[in-house]
């Protein structure tokens, strides 16, 4: 599990790369340029970082955390939307 500063590190580090490139998987696996590149800027201790909350985010854990997924965000994305046309 993370500790509560690699949590914001890797949460911050999910929000950055899912609203550059929506709809895109999973940023700490490295199979496309645009992730190379991502973590060339941004450092491969921050992408080793990253793949332990992927790794970590399973059943045996309870899924702590659902944004290293892409369908959160998009769901974030949505409320937000939301509340603007509320408004």
């Amino acid at each position: 599990m993370l500790t509560q500063e690699e949590l914001r590190i890797a949460q911050g580090l999910y929000r950055k790369w899912f609203r550059l490139h929506p709809g895109k998987k999973n940023p700490s696996d490295v199979n496309k340029k645009i992730k190379w590149d991502f973590w060339q800027e941004h450092g491969w201790e921050s992408l080793e970082l990253c793949q332990r909350a992927r790794k970590c985010h399973t059943s045996h854990n309870d899924f702590p955390y659902p944004w290293t997924r892409w369908i959160y965000w998009q769901k974030q994305h949505k409320k937000k939307f939301v509340q603007k046309e509320l408004l």
